[in-house]
């Protein structure tokens, strides 16, 4: 009788066997119940600090629009400003609207914001007490002056200036008083052969409001605050 063949053959029996069984082992191992906490609600990463010039690590996020008041060809017109857009990872805000031949981009940080909202405040006060003067408006009786990021093209904003000149000052057109933000033409940082087109836009007392609605630091850590709740959420 031939045997050869049997024992190779038992022998991958025993082997498959012992295998299985491992496998089995190492299964009611993997199945054993490990320690994780699935009753929190929180992820447990830590968030960056917010500061001044930083809010978190979130994409850009549309704003409501705000409402401002423009001068067309001699006439002052009301308009609207709809892409306003909030960037956190820089705690800057991005105003673009069409502007004569040119779509513009104004870059306002937190600190032309606080001089925007204290200016206000200041022209409130003074146009309440019949203080304001009707003068040509300059740096010289501005209530502030500074620098700014602003940005304009034909189509987008390709062309721009990192430190164009802005003030705000009061102004009174029609016999109404308005805060203005003035950028005179500037220079451009990208683009030496060009300037900066001459930008002025108006702000009622109720345009200024609804301003500081929208763009209070409070405002913005709100919406931003929302946001990161719904990101670090477990």
């Amino acid at each position: 009788m031939k045997t050869t063949g049997i024992i190779p053959f038992a022998l991958g029996i025993a082997i498959c066997a012992s295998m299985c069984a491992c496998a089995s082992n190492s299964k009611k191992t993997s199945q054993e119940a490990a320690e994780y906490d699935y009753e929190s609600t929180s992820l447990g990463i830590q968030r960056p600090e917010p500061t001044e010039d930083y809010l978190g690590d979130l994409e850009p996020v549309m704003l409501d629009p705000i409402y401002v008041t423009v001068k067309s060809f001699g006439a002052m017109k009301p308009k609207e400003i709809t892409k306003v857009h909030l960037v956190p990872r820089k705690n800057t805000v991005e105003l673009r609207w069409r502007s004569g031949i040119n779509t513009v981009c104004l870059i306002l940080t937190k600190q032309h914001r606080d001089a925007i909202f204290a200016a206000a405040e200041r022209f409130e006060k003074e146009a309440e007490s019949g203080m304001l003067k009707n003068e040509t408006p300059s740096s010289k009786n501005a209530y502030w002056t500074g620098k700014c990021s602003f940005w304009w093209g034909a189509v987008n904003e390709t062309i721009g200036c990192e430190n164009c000149d802005i003030t705000l000052n009061p102004v009174i057109e029609n016999r109404k008083a308005y805060l203005l933000l003035r950028i005179p033409s500037t220079r451009a940082t990208s683009d030496p052969s060009e300037f900066s087109p001459k930008t002025y836009v108006y702000f009622s007392p109720a345009q200024l409001e609804h301003l500081q609605r929208i763009l209070s630091q409070s405002a913005l850590e709100s919406v931003v605050a929302e946001r990161l709740e719904n990101l670090y959420v477990y």
